[in-house]
């Protein structure tokens, strides 16, 4: 006998009235049931009210119905209602907020959560935070809020900096687009304004981006700095005479404000050391990666180098490599070979088939010299862009640096300083040799100082607004010729001089007190003003016409080093497969990562306070929608 097809069943009017928050699901077969609460669609044709008792008990479906308030006694009541409201609800709403929060600041990946998730479950078995909930978090909840917050705060400030830089991911470019403004009461802020996706790299579709961002949140006539890289599309050249840049179309297209391009600081200083050492007669570059590689993954050649270490009397460590995209990372591997250099001598001295690079510059009488001398130059750059780069330096804090920095490369010219142990190694050259020696390292100082001054000119004539940094107790004279400046780049900027002056005499009377402690406490100058804001803010003392030079003067960047963080965290998220993130939700866990500058701790606090962002954590279905 045949066998006979099972009858099916289908979703008849009686399981409607049982069920009533089921429905037939749109498109699909007769047998299949959407069901309201969890947004999930369910065959019902194999067991009827079974399947649906079923669903009923699956987990996705209870802890939907969990987040619903006045629920009834009955089977069928968990799909109704609406989203609760109490304290043990919101609060754990609060919980699983903070814990996506969590996942994005420290960097764990979205799959990492199911487990995590789990394990939290063991405590609160309504805890509910599994990858996809998580990711529709972060896109739909968190980084819409961390964009709000941003609009919230750009709408009391008057002027901002813009900072762009390109992250060259496989064949994707993506530009964030920074924002950098000062605050009374907070400081000097650093928030992602927009994260877009490019074709190309050209001054006309970065332009576009960018005018696109600051339009949204009203900010274009705001905008009096910007800061990128030392591209020709960016500023058009040094000289920047270019009428196809970024910051020529920038100030062709705003009306009033001309704003200020600042380069990356950090990147000058870094381009003028490289391409002086580039000019000397060794190249200390070359020979230090051909000898770190000749080690690198070479256990018995490492294992041969140990041994005369030991015999030259010094204890072996591992040879530093170098980074191609910075060339002062050198330091550490020039550190390396100067320490071990009589042991390498030796070493290769006993072998065959050495590179001849490396034959050339051991036999070379002068190459140890060099050698030392670059390791002098090293510490006095590296030092100089480690300060740079702080993470809320200002363009002022900058131009001191660039400014310090010529000084000291001027002294050194006119002191012709090379270092006792060069001079030490010199005393057995001819006179013909040391002399040599001597006009290679005054062109060495000489091409960094032309350098500095033509890259850097624009920054550091920004040495005028150094009395706002309050190392020292400011002048009256020096924050008049700072208005000045001010006023022929922003002709509409409304102050008041007689009201100013007698601001700034109160200004001078607090930091009388203050400076040392200051400089004790390394405080940046951004903090100082908020503690002095903040005091006149608490006597009544007036500070509006004073503030509005400082926001404008503590807004523009010192460098690109944030954009670039941005930039790094992009290619690390992608790189990496544990994240297994699209687009979208890579820019919402940038925004979020980057915008929130809050602990944990401390964003659950602020968190409990937004009842709006927790009735949303509640309702979320855990379908990410990219609303950001």
């Amino acid at each position: 006998m045949p066998k006979q097809n099972k009858r099916k069943c289908s979703f008849s009017d009686a399981l409607q009235r049982a069920f009533p928050c089921p429905s037939e699901a749109a498109g699909k077969r007769d047998a299949d049931v959407f069901c309201k609460r969890c947004k999930a669609t369910f065959p019902v044709g194999h067991g009827g009210r079974s399947d649906i008792d079923d669903h009923c008990q699956t987990m996705t479906h209870k802890l939907c119905a969990d987040s619903a308030a006045g629920s009834s006694s009955s089977s069928n009541a968990n799909y109704f209602g609406t989203a609760a409201s109490g304290p043990a609800a919101l609060n754990r709403a609060a919980a699983e907020g903070t814990y996506a929060y969590h996942v994005v600041k420290h960097d764990h990946g979205l799959r990492s959560t199911d487990c995590a998730s789990a394990l939290r479950r063991l405590s609160d078995e309504k805890f509910y935070c599994a990858p996809a909930k998580t990711e529709a978090l972060v896109t739909d909840v968190l980084a819409p809020l961390a964009m709000e917050d941003l609009k919230s705060d750009t709408s009391s400030v008057h002027f901002v900096s813009v900072a762009i830089d390109v992250c060259n991911t496989e064949e994707v470019k993506l530009v964030p687009i920074v924002l950098r403004y000062f605050k009374y009461g907070e400081g000097a802020k650093v928030k992602i304004l927009a994260f877009a996706s490019v074709p190309a790299e050209t001054s006309a579709i970065l332009l576009e981006e960018i005018n696109h961002a600051l339009e949204k949140y009203n900010l274009r006539g705001k905008v009096v700095g910007f800061c990128a890289d030392h591209t020709n599309a960016n500023f058009g050249g040094k000289k920047r005479a270019g009428e196809n840049s970024v910051v020529f179309k920038f100030n062709e297209g705003v009306s009033g404000n001309s704003v200020i391009g600042v380069g990356c600081a950090a990147r000058i200083v870094h381009n003028a050391v490289q391409t002086a050492a580039d000019c000397l007669p060794v190249d200390i570059e070359g020979v230090v990666v051909k000898i770190c590689k000749y080690f690198h993954i070479y256990t018995v050649r490492t294992e041969e180098l140990s041994e005369f270490c030991e015999f030259a009397d010094s204890e072996y460590q591992r040879l530093l490599g170098s980074s191609n995209a910075r060339w002062l990372s050198l330091k550490p591997a020039v550190d390396g070979v100067l320490k071990w250099f009589p042991a390498l001598k030796s070493y290769f001295s006993s072998q065959e088939n050495v590179p001849t690079t490396i034959v050339a510059f051991f036999e070379n009488p002068v190459g140890e010299a060099w050698l030392w001398f670059v390791h002098h130059q090293l510490s006095l750059f590296s030092d100089a862009i480690k300060a740079m780069e702080k993470r809320h330096s200002s363009a002022i804090d900058v131009a001191v640096q660039m400014i310090t920095l010529k000084e000291k490369l001027m002294a050194r010219r006119e002191a012709c300083f090379m270092g006792l142990k060069v001079k030490h190694l010199l005393g057995a050259l001819p006179d013909e040799g040391t002399s040599q020696f001597r006009q290679n390292t005054l062109t060495f100082y000489g091409m960094n100082i032309d350098y500095l001054d033509e890259w850097g000119a624009d920054l550091m004539e920004l040495h005028i607004f150094t009395w706002s940094l309050l190392n020292d107790v400011p002048a009256w004279e020096d924050v008049e010729h700072s208005l000045e400046f001010v006023m022929s780049r922003v002709p509409n900027f409304e102050i008041r001089e007689g009201e100013l002056f007698d601001e700034t005499s109160c200004v001078i009377q607090y930091t009388r007190g203050r400076t040392a402690a200051w400089k004790e406490e390394k405080m940046p100058a951004a903090e100082r003003w908020v503690e002095t804001f903040t005091h006149f803010r608490n006597r009544g003392t007036p500070f509006q016409n004073i503030g509005l030079l400082v926001e404008f003067v503590m807004c523009l960047p010192g460098s690109n080093a944030p954009v670039e963080r941005i930039c790094s965290i992009t290619d690390k998220a992608w790189a990496d497969g544990r994240h297994g993130m699209d687009l979208a939700t890579l820019k919402a866990t940038l925004v979020t990562r980057v915008n929130f500058d809050l602990s944990c701790a401390d964003f659950h606090d602020q968190l409990l306070r937004n009842r709006s962002a927790l009735q949303k954590i509640q309702s979320s279905d855990g379908n990410p929608r990219h609303q950001q």
